[in-house]
Parts: C-alpha cells; structure tokens; sequence
C-alpha cells in the first residue's frame, strides 16, 4: 500500500499497489509454502530488505528474507533462506556498520515437542543482511511471575524521535498468554544492545475494552514519527459479533484480524517514557490512598535500619517527607529529620523487600520515580527494582509494614502527595 509523499496522511487513505503479491510463496515442500508473516523492512544505502517468517507446510516458522535493488518494485529471496529456525523477525536495525537483528523465540525443541523458555525478544548482531549472526541473548526478557509481562514479550518495534539520543522499542506482551498479548509496552536503549524496560505503571496502550474490535490481543505492527507526533500503527483482535465472554480465548472462534491506529505527540510520549511526575513541593506527607494513614519512620529514630511504616496523622517530622530531583529524574526521599535515604533493603529485587532508612551512598534502590496515576494520586516506583510503594497486604492497622511489590494497581500501591511547603 502506498500515499503519495506531498499530500500523505497517517491515517490514509491509501492505495493498494497493483503489484500486490510483491512476494509469493514457495513451491511444494519449500520453507516458506504455507505463510508469510510478520515483515519488517530496513531501507539500506543501496538496497532495500525484507524480513519475513516463513512458515512450511508442517507449521514450522522460520526467519526469511529478501532483497529489492530497484527502490522495491521487486524482490528477490535470500539464497540462504531461513536464516534461523523456530523464529520469527520483531525488526532489524543498521547503525554503524552492523545490522541488529530482533526476533521472538521460546528455544523451541523440535525432537521434543517442547519449549524450554517463555516467549521472548531476543537480539543477534552481524555484519551482513542476510546473516543473523551470533545471538546476543534477551533484548527484553520476560518479566517475574505476576508481573505485566510474565509469560510473553515479542513483536519489538524500534524508532527514534527527534530531540532524543535513544532509541525506543515498542513490543507486545501478555501475563497470561504465549502469543495473545493484551498490551504494548515500550523500552529504551543507547546503544541497541543493552533496553531497559520503562517503569511508568500506567500502561502504554492497553487491548480495547470488551465488545471493541480489538478486545481480544493487540499486535505491534510499525511506529512512524510524522509532524511531532508519534503513530503506532497495530494488529487487533475482535469480531462484528457481541461475544464478550470469548474475550480471553485466544483467537477465539468468530473472530477477525483488524489493523488500527493510535497516536500521541513525541512530547507527551518522552514525558510517559521520562516517567516522573513533575510534583511541586519539595516537602511532603506521604498519604497512603487504601488505608488514609500516613509514611512514618518509625519512633522517630535516626539510624541505620529504621522501619518505614504508616501511622495515623501527627505533625511531626517524621511523616514529612523532601522529595530531592535526581538529574535523571528520580527522587530521593529524606524525612526532615534526618539526612538518611528511604531506601530499599539490601537493594532487592524481591516482592516483599523492607523498606527503610539508610545513609546516602547513591544507589538505585534509594532512588524513587514518582509517577501519576490519577488526579493527585501517585506510585512511587523504585528505580532499581521497578517495584512499588506499597503498605504491606492492603493493611489498615497502625505500624502496619511498608515494602516493595509488582505493581498492580491497587489503592495500597497509591499515595497522596500532601504538601507541607
């Protein structure tokens, strides 16, 4: 499909190419007999290439490509095609004088049957276009049980906004599914080897709500920058019928494949991306939403090892809070009383870490990003562990505990930020 360049629109309308198939498939008993999915294109100096999984008759999916040398009137296939077996391509990058190669794989084992790991991104790196190369390892794992993304992550987009130095990775991603995903999440990279995960716990972009065309999985397609607005064009799952309770079926009989759109200025995105709310203050009372009870240190003692807790209201120092702006963002959190850092023990990564004072060393697990989540409500989200704030099991009692966990969204993961001065 195409748009003429001086009147293009994002959102169309566009023209089917009378050239359409621009590649077929493969003969009897060929790799590529059955399907070709998922493309992804990197337009080279020269050339222009085609990355595709092809699938055999038998249902195997391989990674497959092909090469234009005429501004993509045609196609020719790799002769080395498939490139990698039990893959398929997410994108494929060229900067510098290597070619980043970004692909879903679950180490599929074809004499067992078997998977040995969950559905993940993962990344390879070569010199040449039509050789993935030594892989790498996960450019974005699968996260920890519970978590959004704990049994999928795949379908990597990668782009650039002007302004910025990174790059940005837009990828799919499922708690629940192998390859049914019910939201897109986003990641960031200097380098295109090393993402990091973005740890704003308002999503993205979720699947739509039930009885939408796309209420069952979304599937990242392509991102284009055009006019300082981010497009994100996307593959839903939904049907023309009222079939609710089908939903978490995947690819549920009755239902269709749909491509659709959404769109967001490149500002607001690297605000999301940035992820700290710009809170004034710097002096707060730390309110949790579930309980109403406040972030106290407890006893008012200044050492090493203090627990953090919530307790009823006092007008005390140790309910109040300087929130200090790191440079990249995060926070630091000092009780007036005290020089020490709210700090996560030990630097955990666990559910369930303690959290409390500590002397400042400058650490990631003293660092806090403080995101919005509704009006004049919070998460504050560790910055090493991307966990959050919480009162321990939704307590109510005074003293009950407070300590990281996955964020999930309920009220005792929320905080109001009561400014003192």
């Amino acid at each position: 499909f195409y748009q003429e360049g001086a009147t293009f629109s994002p959102f169309g309308p566009w023209q089917e190419d009378t050239r359409n198939p621009i590649l077929r498939n493969g003969g009897t008993g060929s790799y590529d007999e059955k399907h070709l999915l998922d493309v992804s294109v990197l337009k080279g100096a020269q050339d222009i290439y085609l990355y595709y999984k092809s699938v055999d008759k038998s249902g195997l999916g391989t990674f497959s490509g092909a090469v234009s040398r005429d501004h993509g009137q045609n196609f020719t296939k790799f002769g080395n095609n498939p490139m990698k077996a039990y893959s398929g391509p997410s994108d494929v990058i060229f900067n510098g004088d290597q070619y980043y190669f970004y692909y879903g794989s679950n180490k599929w084992n074809p004499l067992t049957g078997t998977s040995g790991q969950r559905l993940q991104i993962m990344e390879s790196k070569s010199g040449t276009p039509n050789a993935i190369g030594t892989e790498v390892g996960k450019a974005v794992p699968a996260g920890a049980s519970g978590s959004y993304d704990s049994a999928a992550t795949n379908g990597a987009k990668i782009f650039k906004v002007p302004g910025d130095k990174r790059w940005f990775m837009v990828y799919q991603v499922s708690a629940i599914n192998f390859d049914y995903p019910e939201r897109i999440h986003v990641a960031y990279s200097n380098d295109l080897l090393f993402w990091t995960k973005v740890t704003n716990p308002q999503p993205f972009m979720l699947r739509g709500e039930p009885g939408e065309w796309d209420q069952g999985g979304i599937w990242t397609s392509d991102v284009i920058v055009h006019n300082s607005i981010l497009y994100l064009y996307y593959e839903g799952w939904g049907s023309f019928e009222n079939d609710l309770s089908k939903r978490d079926t995947p690819y549920y009989p009755g239902g269709n494949s749909r491509l659709g759109a959404v769109s967001v200025s490149v500002q607001k995105f690297l605000d999301w991306v940035n992820g700290a709310a710009q809170i004034e203050g710097p002096v707060f009372q730390v309110q949790n939403a579930y309980s109403g009870k406040f972030m106290d240190v407890a006893g008012y003692i200044d050492s090493n090892g203090t627990n953090i807790q919530q307790w009823p209201f006092a007008d005390a120092d140790n309910q109040k809070f300087e929130f200090t702006k790191n440079l990249d963002g995060s926070y630091l959190i000092r009780p007036l009383f005290s020089n020490r850092c709210v700090d996560v023990t030990g630097g955990s990564l666990l559910n369930f870490a303690n959290v409390h004072l500590w002397d400042y060393w400058g650490g990631a697990n003293q660092k806090w990003l403080v995101h919005s989540v509704g009006k004049d409500i919070y998460a504050i989200i560790n910055a090493k562990s991307g966990m959050a704030l919480e009162v321990l099991g939704g307590r109510t009692e005074n003293g009950a505990n407070i300590d990281q966990y996955t964020y999930f969204g309920y009220s005792n993961q929320k905080w109001r930020l009561v400014r003192v001065r």
